[in-house]
């Protein structure tokens, strides 16, 4: 298993460039290129796009080297295992579907994870072994969230006031994304498309798990064509 840090130094010498030299391309410090390349920094997505354009690493080929090494048959079986030991660095995780994120047992299934992996999935450094993603498809979460936009969902941390959160509803096929509203002892799930009812979740509702909030809105991006994958190869 190649580690990034070689991955990015390999290209960066292979294309003849200095430290200081790719750093300013990269609009990053020398010092910081060198602790991703020694392995002592992790970089976020954001920095791991302005190092891979200006290396011209292709970001889906790189995943598979660092992940599953150089063959191309390689089991996933230890992604989930990687992205436990290995908090907050980047690996993939699965694009679910709205009726799948209602379920738990679903998305905290390794191999429903690797499966769905397989099929669509983006780059994440969300900390979380299950951290997923979902896609924007409703109209009427605008101007918030636009449909094509995908969110990235954490269980693993927990909601504060004004968060918007990913839920589970009784009598709802699907999960929901609503805004999180807490008043006096209640909490309150609130559609960003106002006509919609505010509902009140008493203590006791919770208890019995009615509702469910499945995980935080830890991110929403704009992902434009290559950057999702319809499958790892």
């Amino acid at each position: 298993m190649k580690p990034l840090g070689l991955l990015i130094r390999e290209k960066r010498q292979a294309r003849g460039l200095s430290l200081r030299e790719a750093a300013k391309h990269m609009s990053i410090s020398h010092v910081y290129l060198k602790k991703i390349e020694d392995g002592q920094k992790n970089p976020t997505i954001d920095v791991l796009n302005r190092i891979f354009k200006v290396l011209n690493i292709n970001l889906n080929r790189a995943l598979k080297k660092v992940i599953l090494g150089y063959d191309p048959f390689s089991p996933l079986s230890f992604i989930e295992e990687m992205a436990e030991k290995e908090r907050g660095k980047i690996r993939p995780i699965p694009i679910f579907n709205w009726k799948m994120a209602k379920k738990n047992s679903m998305i905290c299934d390794k191999e429903v994870r690797k499966k769905q992996i397989r099929r669509k999935y983006i780059i994440s450094d969300i900390p979380g072994p299950f951290v997923f993603a979902l896609e924007i498809e409703d109209k009427e979460m605008e101007p918030e969230f636009k449909i094509g936009e995908i969110i990235t969902v954490s269980p693993h941390i927990g909601f504060q006031n004004y968060d918007f959160v990913v839920a589970s509803i009784k009598n709802n096929e699907e999960a929901v994304l609503r805004q999180v509203v807490l008043h006096n002892k209640n909490l309150i799930l609130r559609h960003i498309y106002k006509a919609y009812p505010e509902i009140e979740i008493s203590l006791s509702e919770f208890k019995k798990r009615t509702y469910q909030i499945i995980g935080v809105v830890a991110k929403k991006e704009v992902y434009y064509k290559g950057q999702i994958y319809n499958r790892l190869k």
